[in-house]
């Protein structure tokens, strides 16, 4: 998310809330302070209430994709892939050169199993963010699943250079390498 990158300690997050419940109250259509609110509920681990405070924005404002990427962010978060992939759908549609909405599409339609279509939205993303590792461990897990096994240890091999302690692209590496040595 645009606005992921604040750095807020523990103890400041219910004071951000305050301010920032504040102003919507003084200010509905001020869109930053229903993300910051959102992103604070987040960080408590307040995932249902960051989730209704986007959609009470998207009710003023539903042309903006962050908002409905934010959303689908949460629905994945709380496991709801299906409601997930309708809001990271009107994400990419109202800002199709943003990263996250591909990525989280991708996610969520992984959860679903739905790895072919799946693939396709992460590759985008990894087009987008090259260097995103968490894209490419995703998506080598989902060529994996679709057995595209040399692509697959591309992007795990990627990601397990940037991050070697990842025990799940470890595990999902030596598979693709395991199936390729069995011939499959």
């Amino acid at each position: 998310m645009r606005n992921s990158n604040k750095i807020w300690t523990d103890d400041q997050l219910p004071k951000v809330i305050e301010q920032c419940s504040i102003t919507i109250q003084s200010d509905p259509d001020f869109i930053e302070a229903y993300l910051d609110l959102s992103l604070a509920l987040k960080l408590q681990g307040r995932l249902d209430e960051s989730a209704e405070v986007i959609q009470s924005a998207l009710l003023r404002h539903s042309e903006i994709g962050q908002l409905h990427t934010r959303l689908s962010d949460l629905q994945c978060m709380l496991g709801d892939f299906y409601q997930a992939t309708i809001h990271a759908r009107q994400g990419i549609d109202l800002d199709p050169l943003d990263y996250e909405p591909h990525y989280i599409l991708g996610c969520a339609l992984c959860y679903l199993g739905k790895f072919e279509e799946s693939a396709g939205y992460l590759q985008k993303a990894v087009h987008m963010e090259p260097d995103n590792v968490n894209a490419r461990t995703m998506l080598g897990i989902v060529l994996c699943r679709i057995r595209q096994w040399r692509e697959s240890i591309e992007h795990l091999t990627y990601a397990q250079d940037r991050d070697p302690n990842n025990r799940n692209t470890q595990e999902w590496l030596k598979f693709a390498h395991t199936q390729i040595k069995r011939g499959k």
